[in-house]
């Protein structure tokens, strides 16, 4: 029987975390639909789901308000959401998601009993049966 022997320099190697790493968001025991922005960006932010953050870009002309949890168009002090038709998320759970009437890579996520537009990110398109994001093939 061999033994492989590892020097610990190379131990040193697998488990020093690197400098240019980003401080990882943590979802744990938060609720779906929990947002954080994303350092160093206006436009990007991570959504919590099923524990799990998932990194979210707004629309182009849009930027994040970590204070709404939103994607809104910046207007001086006041943030108003974009209007998306009637609210779907009433009375629904943080975290449901439906397709937006305008498709493709939009789509709506409930929270607080209101819809927030979201959009998958680049080659990425909403698939309401997978109730998700997916690779969008028809691209390729």
């Amino acid at each position: 029987m061999y033994k492989a022997i590892i020097p610990f320099s190379l131990w040193v190697v697998f488990l020093t975390p690197h400098a240019c790493q980003e401080s990882p968001i943590t979802c744990f025991g938060f609720p779906d639909g929990k947002t954080y922005a994303k350092p160093g960006t206006d436009n990007e932010f991570y959504i919590c789901a099923a524990g799990i953050p998932v990194s979210q870009k707004c629309k182009d002309g849009l930027i994040f308000y970590p204070s709404e949890g939103y994607c809104a168009k910046e207007q001086g002090s006041v943030v108003t959401p974009p209007p998306v038709g009637p609210n779907v998320c009433e009375n629904q759970v943080d975290g449901t998601l439906y397709p937006s009437p305008s498709g493709g890579s939009d789509y709506i996520m409930c929270k607080n009993n209101q819809m927030v537009v979201q959009k998958c990110q680049n080659n990425y398109v909403f698939d309401e049966a997978y109730g998700g994001c997916v690779e969008n093939k028809c691209s390729k």
